[in-house]
């Protein structure tokens, strides 16, 4: 890469590691089951910086709530299942909510939201996530794009 100089980069303390997760995850001191799974969260990034962050972004201002052992795997996947389904439109194309609700619907996302309204929330929660962990952008328009 034509560098002048290179710099070791080298994995993070716990310290550090929950620190960064923190300030990352728009976290304060107090909240107690809620700081305990976010400690956990922060542990298996394992002190890696990138991951710690984008973690973290992800999880800021969210409930906290889906990352208990019984719901997570099925969220997690689902999360995955709508990025894949974003990745078959063209780049830069605003795709309509509506449009990943029926696309999702068919091809079996959210199979524990019963109603077209509970998809369209959870779709609408997996897209917060994507975007804010950087994996997607926001769209400016109100019109419901993705």
């Amino acid at each position: 890469m034509n560098c002048q100089k290179q710099i070791q980069l080298r994995i993070l303390s716990e310290k550090e590691g929950w620190d960064l997760f923190k300030a990352n995850a728009g976290l304060k001191d107090g909240y107690s089951s809620l700081i305990n799974v976010a400690k956990e969260v922060a542990d298996e990034c394992k002190g890696l910086p990138l991951a710690i962050v984008t973690v973290a972004k992800a999880l800021r201002g969210g409930s906290y709530d889906y990352l208990n052992k019984n719901n997570s795997q099925t969220r997690e996947n689902d999360i995955q299942s709508c990025f894949l389904l974003c990745s078959l439109f063209p780049e830069d194309y605003d795709i309509p909510i509506e449009t990943l609700v029926i696309c999702g619907t068919g091809v079996g996302l959210f199979s524990n939201a019963y109603s077209i309204e509970d998809k369209r929330r959870e779709i609408g929660v997996a897209l917060t996530n994507l975007q804010s962990s950087g994996l997607l952008l926001e769209v400016e328009d109100d019109e419901g794009a993705a």
